[in-house]
Parts: structure tokens; sequence; C-alpha cells
């Protein structure tokens, strides 16, 4: 993995883990937990509190998932003719009740709008897309390569 493939997914994990932070600092009450569903072409791993998910889901898409009980934040990797082509993050928080202050904190935050063209909030689901620049760091990597590198950086073992 290169260099700035690697300060990339170092940022996305930092900004996970600040967020899984804030939530664990504020506890939320009557949180819903999601079914651990790993399908056909998924891998995980479960470190602590968080549940890594890697997902093929076509030819031109592939999801890192993070998960915990506060949180799921999946990074949606798009691929064009082979190479990634665009990056959205979003972060789904699992109480309605906590959505707008994340979205409010993220904002707040210098790091993420330098790394995020576009930041929004429907209801519960936080959407962040990738700067272009930031997208860039991923040229040459092929959709298995990019499957590969994940699955080393994180730990993940194939099911």
């Amino acid at each position: 993995m290169s260099e700035k493939t690697k300060v990339v997914v170092a940022i996305m994990l930092s900004i996970i883990i600040i967020y899984i932070a804030w939530m664990i600092a504020f506890p939320v009450e009557n949180v819903t937990e999601e079914p651990n569903n790993i399908e056909s072409g998924e891998v995980s791993n479960q470190e602590e509190d968080l549940m890594y998910t890697i997902n093929k889901v076509s030819d031109t898409q592939l999801d890192l998932i993070t998960t915990n009980e506060y949180t799921k934040t999946t990074t949606k990797y798009f691929f064009k003719d082979g190479k990634v082509s665009n990056v959205i993050v979003t972060e789904e928080i699992l109480s309605g009740d906590f959505a707008e202050e994340v979205l409010a904190g993220i904002k707040a935050d210098e790091n993420i709008s330098q790394i995020y063209d576009e930041i929004s909030l429907e209801g519960n689901v936080i959407t962040m897309t990738l700067k272009q620049d930031y997208v860039n760091v991923y040229e040459g990597l092929t959709y298995q390569e990019l499957y590969d590198e994940l699955t080393k950086s994180l730990k993940i073992s194939v099911e």
C-alpha cells in the first residue's frame, strides 16, 4: 500500500474512532442493534467493540463497514474503468437523538472539512463525499488490490 493510501485510511479510521469515543463519552439509551449478517464475499474482524466488514457489492463498488453498538460507518469505494473514481462515507447513528449533534461536531472539525466536499444529514445518516485529491491517492489500485490492502491493513481474516 502506498504511503498516501495509508495516510488516507488512517485519517478515515481516526475519524471513525473519534466518533465512537464521543458516543461512548455520551452514552445513548435504547440503542437498537442490528444482527450480524455476514454474506458471501464479506470478511470480518472483531476488535474490542468494533466490527469491520468488507463487502464486495458489485464489480464497481466495494464497501468497508465499521460497526459498534452506537454507529455503523460505511466507506463506499466506487470504481470506473477498474480504478477508484469516488469515495462516499456514510455514518449511521443508531439513535436519531444524536445525529444532529454528531453532524455539528463533524462540521466543526477543520480536518474533516479539508477531506470531504459534501457533508449532509438525512434522518440519522450523515453522508460525506471524499474530495477528489484524496480519491486520487487510490490511483493505480485496482478493485482486488484495494480489497487485499484493506483486508491486510485491518488484519481482517476471510471467513
